[in-house]
């Protein structure tokens, strides 16, 4: 089993081998309603991340059942459907997507509440600048990987503890021998 550090965005391995994530290869969900700010997100992240974009809430939530979402970046005030209560319909569907919030509007209170409820990972206010929200983007992605990698890793384990409980005890089942003395007391 291999056990994997992070360094930036390099991965180790307990081998010593080394890899970068693929950032690529997770789906941005980017969610505004004004076509602006959707044309600036493809044109400043398209070479770096798969970019899915929605113009309303009800267009995130159809592409997040089609799309194993990583990271939804969502504006909050939007018609019909605020970036927060989006955030909390998708949790139904892609429960382990990141939740980064942009807004024009300083709704402090709001947005520290959702992040502390775990609604969100983070907030960037608008105008953002490119180099701090690419770097808020691939945190998102790397903590999205290892909850999934964690995931998998559990899984295995626990696959590995019952072959290891069942080899141990073979076809015997002890469990059900019967009996008061100190000796067989001892032995059991």
């Amino acid at each position: 089993m291999q056990r994997v550090f992070r360094r930036g965005a390099l991965w180790y391995s307990r081998a010593g081998m080394r890899g970068t994530l693929d950032y690529s290869r997770y789906p941005v969900l980017v969610v505004d309603d004004e076509r602006d700010n959707l044309d600036a997100f493809r044109f400043n992240f398209q070479k770096m991340f798969k970019l899915l974009l929605a113009g309303s809430g009800e267009e995130a939530l159809a592409l997040a059942k089609e799309h194993d979402v990583a990271v939804v970046v969502t504006d909050q005030r939007m018609p019909k459907m605020t970036g927060l209560e989006l955030l909390r319909a998708l949790r139904t569907t892609r429960p382990d997507a990141v939740g980064v919030i942009v807004t024009a509007f300083t709704d402090v209170e709001v947005l520290i509440e959702a992040i502390a409820l775990g609604h969100i990972e983070r907030y960037v206010t608008k105008p953002w600048e490119r180099e701090e929200l690419r770097g808020i983007i691939m945190q998102a992605i790397e903590r999205f990987h290892l909850v999934r990698e964690n995931r998998r890793l559990t899984a295995q384990l626990e696959e590995y503890a019952g072959l290891l409980s069942r080899e141990a005890h073979g076809a015997h089942n002890f469990g059900e021998i019967v009996g008061q003395s100190a000796g067989l007391k001892e032995v059991l």
